[in-house]
């Protein structure tokens, strides 16, 4: 009975502790630190931030705050760097049967109505109908009550999609599972619980695969990329290693090259002789591609690391980090080649310039800095928002830099000083992307606030009116010869303006959901576009109209989709398990559908464009026939 007692009082106090907080935070508490097998994990403060900023928790340091106050959460300083965990050993069982339980609960609920679905559904349509009907014919229902019914439906309907989700999740049907949460979300943008979980599915790629499963020595595949002469492929993967493989026979190059944690990203020196891996264990390795030897010692930072690349000389290695630092380091050696670059929150990015005599990175302290890559000391003043720094990009030339950051500007920056070039680019929403035009004169930014828009590098001024969409822009690129803008948007649409007035080029390019990808062909006649409505669409630059009245068709989301290198083809991944190869002019396929056994991820072509190269949660990556789409090769399997 005491025992009884004591496990109600902690289910209430675990309850409360939530009470009025982002779905996300308990989620992230669940699933960060509760390891699968039951154990208390230990995780950064810093890393916890930067994780519930990425969930769009509006203030994150108040919810972490509130559970220390509410003992749920201790916070402790082990060598310099704050660890937040579970207060004791007593809370895990509560935290884990909380995680059982609503996982079981929801398998059981849609066991339940699985069966009664579609005629719930159509019961609930026809009600809707004749409530819409009635109105129309007697005039003596309220406009109040129809929305309400209409509610009502919309939130049945989303209710039914996120258990049918759900069970897909626990049953390891990725993908499936993943389309259901977002048709629910898309139906109720209130629903919370498909909210948490797609979230969850997609942060922290926890997909509920059965335990078992962890005895495997598997795990995703997180990128595959060519070399660059298209002889091999390297993949980096959930398993901790990263491997290159014979694109010709898919059979491994070299030995596996291994971490003690996941390996986040893997890419070839500009030669193609090594290759660089990132990796959560706060290390970044390069590595003989032919053998797949360390060239070097690791590189190593104290936390996360969240980007590395190779300089353009191949000489060098510049990192990112958690830590708050970024560092260059000799690719030959592993040795540092300059002092550690400090920013006094986690550093986003980092980025070579053109020469690889500097490097610009980007950071949560809501500054970008540029460095002298020899000697990790400051070039310039420190370029200062108001908010984090997203992104920080050279100009072509890279005499200049443009950031893109939270406090809903973008501005342009010489290099040299840090001064700013030019007035901050005013926008009414955060600035999601920021990109110099292919002459660097102009910069074109996307917007929270509904918009694209051009502006003058040198002044800071917009170069024409505002490209205004009815939800959010996320993304907008220069055409090859900078002028045209296409701009993607949660309204469903993409468009193509008027680099130089802001006004529309064509009609808007309508899909049934949300724009995933746009890309313009190598001469700028067309673009390609990416949807959640299962197609991906070839369209005239110029009038906006498809190029032929076929879409391309897949089952499931389309992730991707990309032109050959010389235009006449496109390639989609989706969510159907399948990547597939098209005609761009007629729409139709080329070969027959390149299968996996999970959700595509990416999918590009070879230099040459003969090969495509995909990536799946399958745990494989394949190297296919563009032709044909038969495979070339034995399936790289992590």
């Amino acid at each position: 009975m005491v025992n009884t007692l004591g496990d109600d009082i902690l289910d209430v106090y675990y309850e409360e502790s939530f009470h009025g907080q982002p779905a996300a935070l308990r989620y992230f508490v669940e699933d960060r630190l509760v390891s699968g097998g039951g154990h208390r994990n230990s995780f950064t403060r810093e890393d916890a931030l930067c994780d519930l900023r990425a969930a769009a928790v509006a203030n994150p340091e108040g919810a972490i705050d509130a559970l220390i106050t509410r003992r749920l959460l201790t916070e402790e300083e082990r060598g310099g760097i704050r660890r937040l965990e579970l207060t004791h050993d007593i809370l895990t069982p509560l935290v884990v049967r909380s995680r059982t339980a609503r996982r079981e609960q929801e398998a059981k609920l849609e066991t339940q109505r699985q069966r009664r679905r579609q005629v719930k559904t159509i019961a609930v349509m026809v009600a809707v109908s004749l409530v819409f009907a009635g109105l129309a014919l007697f005039g003596g229902i309220s406009y109040q009550r129809a929305e309400k019914a209409k509610l009502k439906a919309q939130q049945t309907l989303s209710r039914s999609d996120f258990l049918q989700g759900a069970t897909l999740m626990e049953q390891d049907k990725t993908g499936e599972g993943m389309a259901y949460l977002a048709r629910a979300i898309r139906t109720d943008s209130n629903n919370v619980s498909a909210v948490a979980r797609l979230y969850s599915a997609i942060v922290y790629r926890h997909f509920c695969r059965p335990v078992f499963e962890l005895m495997k020595h598997e795990g995703g595949v997180n990128s595959a990329q060519f070399s660059p002469d298209g002889r091999w492929v390297v993949t980096s993967s959930g398993d901790k290693t990263a491997r290159v493989w014979d694109a010709a026979t898919g059979k491994p190059v070299s030995e596996p090259m291994k971490h003690e944690h996941d390996v986040n990203s893997a890419q070839f020196s500009p030669d193609g002789r090594w290759v660089v891996t990132a990796s959560d264990d706060h290390t970044v390795r390069v590595w003989d591609a032919a053998t797949g030897k360390p060239v070097s010692e690791p590189m190593r930072h104290e936390r996360a690391v969240n980007s590395a690349q190779f300089s353009p000389d191949g000489r060098w290695v510049v990192t990112a980090s958690n830590d708050k630092t970024a560092r260059v380091w000799d690719a030959a050696t592993g040795k540092p080649v300059s002092e550690p670059m400090r920013h006094a929150k986690c550093a986003y990015s980092a980025q070579f310039s053109p020469n690889g005599r500097w490097v610009v990175t980007a950071s949560e302290d809501k500054t970008a800095r540029v460095w002298d890559a020899a000697t990790g000391k400051p070039v310039s003043e420190p370029m200062r928002h108001e908010y984090g720094v997203y992104s920080a990009l050279f100009s072509p030339d890279g005499r200049w830099v443009v950031t893109a950051s939270e406090d809903w500007t973008a501005r342009v920056w010489d290099a040299a000083t840090g001064k700013p070039v030019s007035e901050p680019m005013k926008h009414e929403g955060y600035v999601r992307s920021a990109q110099f035009s292919p002459n660097g004169c102009w910069v074109v930014t996307a917007s929270g606030d509904k918009t694209a828009r051009v502006w003058d590098a040198v002044t800071g001024k917009p170069v024409s009116e505002p490209m205004r969409h009815e939800k959010y822009a996320y993304s907008a690129q220069f055409s090859p010869n900078g002028r045209w803008v296409v701009t993607a948007s949660g309204d469903k649409t993409a468009r193509v303006w008027d680099a130089a007035t802001g006004k529309p080029v064509s009609a808007p390019m309508m899909h049934e959901d949300n724009v995933n990808s746009i890309q313009f062909s190598p001469d700028g006649r067309w673009v390609v576009t990416a949807s959640n409505d299962r197609t991906a669409r070839a369209w005239d630059t110029t009038t906006g109209k498809p190029v032929v009245s076929e879409s391309m068709k897949h089952k499931g989301w389309v992730e991707s989709a990309e032109f050959s290198p010389d235009g006449r083809w496109v390639v989609t991944a989706s969510a159907d398990e399948t990547a597939r190869v098209w005609d761009a002019a007629t729409g139709k396929p080329v070969s027959e559908p390149m299968k996996h056994e999970d959700w595509v991820e990416s999918a590009e072509f070879s230099p040459d464009g003969r090969w495509v190269v995909t990536a799946s949660y399958d745990d494989t990556a394949r190297v296919w026939d563009a032709a044909t789409g038969k495979p070339v090769s034995e399936p790289m399997k992590h």
